[in-house]
C-alpha cells in the first residue's frame, strides 16, 4: 500500500558500503531487525499490560504516557524527563543519519567530488 512502511528496511541496504567485512552484511541486518522487532513487541506488551484496551486507544504518545506512570520510590517520580531526553537524542540521531544518507546518495548518483556543499540544500 505505502512504500514508506519499508523505509527503515531500505536504509539497511545503504549500510553495505560502510561495512569492512561484506560477509557480515546479512548478520548485521538480521540483528538490527531482530532487536528493533523485539523492542517493539516488548514495548507494546508492556503498554497493553499497563492500560486496559478502551483506555489505551485514547493516548497520542503511548510510550510517553507509560513513562509518566513510572514512580520508583520517593525520589524517582519524574522519569519522563529522562525519557524525553533519550527520545530527542534518538530523533536527532535518526535525522542526522537520514541527512547523511541523502547527501551520500546524491554524491554517488551525480558523481560529485565533495559531499559537504549538499548539506545545506538537503
Amino acid at each position: 500500500m505505502n512504500l514508506s512502511y519499508f523505509s527503515e528496511v531500505v536504509a539497511i541496504f545503504f549500510l553495505m558500503p560502510f561495512l569492512k567485512k561484506k560477509e557480515r552484511y546479512g548478520e548485521v541486518g538480521r540483528y538490527g531487525i531482530f532487536f528493533a522487532g523485539l523492542f517493539l513487541v516488548l514495548s507494546t506488551l508492556c503498554y497493553l499490560m499497563v492500560y486496559q484496551y478502551p483506555t489505551s486507544t485514547e493516548f497520542f504518545l503511548p510510550v510517553y504516557q507509560m513513562a509518566r506512570s513510572i514512580k520508583i520510590g520517593r525520589f524517582f517520580t519524574r522519569i519522563e524527563a529522562a525519557f524525553i531526553l533519550i527520545w530527542a537524542s534518538c530523533a536527532f540521531l535518526y535525522l542526522s543519519s537520514c541527512l547523511y544518507f541523502i547527501t551520500y546518495i546524491f554524491q554517488r548518483a551525480f558523481n560529485l567530488k565533495y559531499r559537504k556543499p549538499l548539506i545545506v540544500p538537503s
